[in-house]
């Protein structure tokens, strides 16, 4: 970038004590906790005029109006609605692939080499395309552990509400929560504002303490602090198993539907817990969950209740995992 373009954009910038981005449960009660404590301010509205004002204009038109003295801040979300994993809105959510890898040789394996489920090959090893989901929350799902866990300390849960919630309670408490404290309607939280970029330059003297922060909508915003609450379980993970391939290279074999709907939902595929969704998927179908886990164990018993399913198999690596289970 060209060091004129780069002072324009310092313009356009607008300057800020703190930047959080996401607006799930760290995200809010940072904000919170930085609006209380150092009496940040929320940012102007962005509008035409103030577009083309430079950042001290604003800067000067913001401290005349701000009931706060010491700067102000912003909370990007890149969804509509705040509450992170708990939020069921997967727009602008970004979702990163997965894939489960095949170690074994598959140079002579030409039904590997066809099949559309694998992605890519690489000297022995196959990618295979796991199913994923950016909204992991799934049919009746509840909260594993009690609700005054998971609460924040100035926002109590209702006695009404039971020890283990279900999902819809939870998106419901971080959307109450937001208009408690004030986050959207004193303009605190910027919607469906995705990070795009986010930098420090220490080339530069002047500005080498802040912070350049640009985001999807164009939005760029210069800060001393950019605190990162965006959560560590966007990316599923699956594990590398010698052999998958065959597994999915048998829906070769079951091609003689004349439905191409009804086919492609017969088809083996290997999906990530985020994406169960809901038992009716699974109705008839025989279904190996592999994890004895939180996720696998509740979806095992989701699914051995109210799926209907022809088949369920769970595989766990010991003993006293199985036995967790049992109990659970």
């Amino acid at each position: 970038m060209s060091q004129h373009k780069q002072k324009e954009q310092e313009q356009e910038a607008l300057v800020l004590e703190a930047l959080i981005i996401g607006a799930g449960p760290a995200g809010l009660i940072a904000a919170y906790h930085l609006k209380e404590t150092c009496r940040f301010g929320p940012p102007p509205k962005y509008s035409s005029d103030s577009r083309g004002d430079t950042s001290s204009n604003r800067n000067d038109n913001y401290k005349s109006k701000n009931k706060y003295s010491r700067g102000r801040m912003v909370i990007l979300e890149e969804t509509s609605a705040p509450g992170g994993l708990w939020n069921r809105d997967p727009i602008n959510r970004e979702k990163i692939p997965c894939y489960c890898v095949d170690d074994s040789s598959i140079e002579n394996d030409n039904d590997a080499k066809k099949s559309n489920h694998v992605d890519s090959t690489s000297g022995n090893k196959t990618r295979i395309a796991v199913e994923t989901s950016s909204q992991p929350l799934y049919e009746n799902l509840s909260v594993n552990f009690p609700k005054d866990l998971m609460s924040f300390c100035n926002a109590p849960f209702s006695s009404k509400i039971p020890s283990f919630p279900y999902a819809e309670t939870i998106t419901s408490y971080y959307r109450d929560y937001v208009n408690k404290v004030g986050f959207e309607k004193e303009g605190y939280i910027q919607y469906n504002s995705r990070v795009t970029e986010c930098f420090q330059n220490n080339n530069d003297h002047d500005n080498g303490n802040y912070w350049t922060v640009k985001t999807n909508k164009g939005d760029i915003y210069r800060t001393k602090r950019v605190l990162v609450c965006t959560g560590h379980y966007r990316k599923a993970f699956a594990p590398s198993i010698v052999g998958i391939r065959h597994f999915i290279n048998s829906n070769s074999g079951n091609n003689n539907n004349d439905d191409d709907g009804k086919e492609r939902e017969n088809q083996r595929r290997i999906i990530h817990s985020s994406a169960f969704g809901s038992v009716h998927r699974f109705v008839g179908r025989r279904v190996l969950i592999i994890g004895g886990g939180i996720s696998g164990s509740d979806i095992a018993h989701h699914l051995g209740r109210d799926g209907k399913c022809q088949r369920i198999v769970v595989s766990v690596r010991n003993k006293r995992i199985k036995e967790k289970m049992l109990l659970s």
